[in-house]
């Protein structure tokens, strides 16, 4: 995924390379997934990131505990719990606008069987995530990326943006 790398230079290189993916990108660095004023929420509690870790790595509920005390962090816990899992079939490659479009339908997932949904999906992108990505994907769906980026480098990259690439909004 795209969106692991935090360096300000990332940022510079993908409006060269790929400016679609600029607008996800900004969103997923600055931990939205719309304009602050419209409300979204992935509505990712504790246990469904816990069981899809558990699904993905095969870990069992009291290797993630151990894993969660020396680590403590959520990201963390993934990344280590899913760093010794080999796959026989490499899975495709995550793109920062599959994984910005997947993570805004979480949110808009409601009703009585939204839990096992959204687990599903939370599965899946964990499985196609890679070394780092984990890391950064979970703590994307707990809203605590932890990327270093302030609001306004990333202000300043979205108006540099606007000014070279106008067609591209950032809906």
């Amino acid at each position: 995924m795209l969106a692991g790398s935090s360096h300000p230079s990332f940022l510079h290189l993908l409006l060269k390379r790929s400016p679609i993916d600029l607008p996800p990108s900004l969103y997923l660095l600055s931990n939205h997934l719309l304009p602050s004023y419209v409300p979204c929420e992935l509505g990712i509690g504790s246990q469904i990131l816990s069981k899809a870790v558990q699904e993905v790595s095969g870990c069992q509920p009291r290797d993630l505990k151990k894993l969660w005390e020396k680590w403590g962090d959520p990201g963390d816990v993934a990344y280590e719990a899913k760093s010794s899992l080999r796959t026989l079939i490499k899975p495709s490659p995550l793109l920062v606008g599959d994984v910005y479009n997947r993570l805004l339908g979480l949110s808009r997932i409601k009703g009585t069987s939204s839990g096992k949904v959204k687990g599903d999906v939370v599965r899946k992108l964990m499985v196609q995530a890679r070394g780092e990505e984990v890391r950064f994907l979970v703590r994307s769906m707990i809203g605590n990326l932890r990327v270093g980026h302030h609001v306004m480098e990333l202000i300043q990259i979205g108006a540099v943006r606007l000014v070279r690439y106008p067609e591209i909004t950032l809906t």
